[in-house]
């Protein structure tokens, strides 16, 4: 199990995943974000994208390239054997941009497809 978080409005983490899994998430970010990719960096038991632009929350025709990189992230996930587990939201309050989106990823076998 890993976790996805998407902080501030142009950062994504790959929490506690193999590097299999921050190589396809890279290669989905550099196939659907025309923008780019801003810094590319490990942390602790984490890896962090930095995007150009605000992907979390797009203008115009990067609405439809913000879905398409989730879209493509969760395709090649899916390629490795990981499906979605759940999403969650955690909000820090009222008024303020700092809620965080994560989602979880799980392993799964023939018997979960």
């Amino acid at each position: 199990m890993f976790c996805i978080s998407f902080g501030s409005s142009d950062k994504l983490k790959v929490i506690d995943a193999s590097q299999d899994v921050v190589t396809v998430v890279r290669q989905a970010i550099k196939a659907q974000w025309r923008n780019g990719i801003q810094r590319d960096e490990p942390r602790q038991m984490a890896h962090e994208f930095k995007l150009s632009g605000c992907p979390w929350y797009p203008d115009g025709s990067e609405t439809v390239l913000s879905r398409m990189m989730l879209a493509q992230i969760l395709a090649n996930l899916r390629a490795l054997g990981y499906k979605l587990y759940t999403s969650v939201d955690i909000s820090a309050g009222s008024g303020d941009n700092r809620d965080t989106e994560s989602w979880l990823f799980r392993r799964v076998g023939n018997a979960w497809s």
